[in-house]
């Protein structure tokens, strides 16, 4: 899931790693802003993740990957979501999107994917 200030990734995780050994947690954070990467912060135009510093709440350990998002590759994703399934979101859950789309090859066959959309995305309608 996206990473923003509040900890609901580290929250989560700890939950979910209890139960599931073998989960793996992904963080979602802006290419332009990849601070959980160890990079500066950027400008980005992906709202409600990549503040530009490592939240307080964030625990590395219980995080298994860290995977940057461009923005424009989260704006294309938004869309996506209301055309193909009928569900608002925002860039921040395009960004979500995004990076399982970009990843999924990767996943093994067999795999649940579960991600957590913090957004709506009535701002979004044209």
């Amino acid at each position: 899931c996206g990473v923003g200030t509040r900890g609901h990734l580290t929250g989560i995780s700890q939950v979910l790693k209890q139960a599931n050994h073998a989960l793996q947690v992904w963080a979602v954070e802006p290419a332009e802003s990849s601070v959980l990467s160890g990079n500066p912060p950027g400008k980005h135009g992906i709202q409600g993740i990549g503040a530009g510093i490592k939240p307080p709440f964030f625990q590395a350990p219980l995080v298994d990957r860290i995977v940057q998002v461009s923005t424009a590759a989260a704006m294309a994703m938004q869309p996506r979501l209301a055309h193909c399934e009928g569900l608002l979101g925002g860039v921040s859950t395009g960004a979500v999107l995004a990076a399982i789309r970009e990843h999924y090859a990767e996943f093994r066959p067999g795999s649940t994917i579960l991600t957590l959309l913090y957004d709506r995305g009535e701002r979004y309608l044209a």
